[in-house]
């Protein structure tokens, strides 16, 4: 819907990674008109582009071919060893950055985190500088405080990007990581604060939640109100009730001399969308 007012046409590339089938057939989107549908890798008005290609060898061979060197710019969907999956896991098993032909614009998607990687000097004879456009909005909760954005970029100068548009749309996940945090989240009604249908997952000890929740119980006996809940508690309820999603995972203590805590990378692995892989 965002991108709707927008008066240009688009190139649809098949295939998506996480398509059932290794086939380049794209026969669902051949019902609407307009799309132009690359299901191969082709040369347009000067820039190669690529769609996915699961076979590493095919890729390379694409990458080292004579349409590759002789563009001004490439628009592929790779696994590039070394690009971040998410804020805490970088690819270890993608295509070398090395295989792309160098002093070309390299755009692709793939991974949702925009980011960009760049072997050798940037600007600098034989380097690579590949960006990853990113994904139109947060789809997970490893994309918690990522900005997003729309490029343009223009055919009539060797498709450099003109301009970044920001987008802000659909549910945005919120990564909290102590009860303060948590609490100072604003309301959804407030101009500032959370939306109906964002995710917000809460991480912290289960003993200080307990030990909030023993200090409520022992308010309610002293002042007879068999309402009174934790804070913690109550802004849950609140949230809860105004659309937001609330999810509260239990923590260990951070370890000595390090700002991550056991559960952080295992936590990453299971945040990345694996239909991106």
């Amino acid at each position: 819907h965002a991108l709707t007012p927008l008066r240009t046409s688009y190139q649809i590339f098949a295939q998506n990674s996480d398509r059932e089938h290794d086939d380049n057939d794209i026969k669902s989107l051949e019902q609407y008109p307009g799309p132009l549908i690359l299901s191969q890798p082709t040369k347009l008005f000067g820039a190669l582009f690529v769609p996915h290609i699961r076979d590493k060898k095919r890729m390379n061979s694409v990458l080292a071919s004579k349409e590759a060197f002789q563009s001004n710019a490439l628009f592929v969907h790779a696994d590039v060893k070394g690009a971040s999956m998410n804020d805490l896991i970088e690819s270890q098993h993608g295509i070398s950055a090395s295989a792309f032909p160098p002093e070309r614009l390299v755009y692709s998607g793939h991974f949702h985190k925009p980011h960009e990687i760049v072997v050798g000097k940037k600007s600098h004879p034989n380097s690579v500088s590949i960006r990853y456009v990113g994904s139109p909005y947060q789809t997970s909760l490893s994309e918690a405080g990522q900005t997003k954005s729309l490029l343009v970029v223009d055919s009539a100068k060797n498709w450099e990007c003109i301009d970044e548009i920001a987008i802000d749309v659909g549910r945005k996940y919120h990564r909290v990581s102590s009860v303060n945090d948590f609490l100072g989240l604003a309301h959804p009604e407030k101009s500032n604060g959370l939306r109906q249908g964002d995710k917000v997952a809460v991480m912290v000890p289960q003993q200080i939640l307990d030990e909030m929740r023993v200090i409520a119980h022992a308010s309610k006996k002293s002042t007879n109100d068999v309402s009174e809940v934790s804070p913690f508690d109550a802004k849950v309820n609140e949230l809860r009730a105004s659309g937001v999603s609330v999810e509260i995972r239990d923590t260990q203590p951070q370890l000595k001399d390090s700002g991550t805590t056991p559960l952080d990378v295992e936590q990453a692995v299971d945040e990345v969308q694996f239909e991106d892989l």
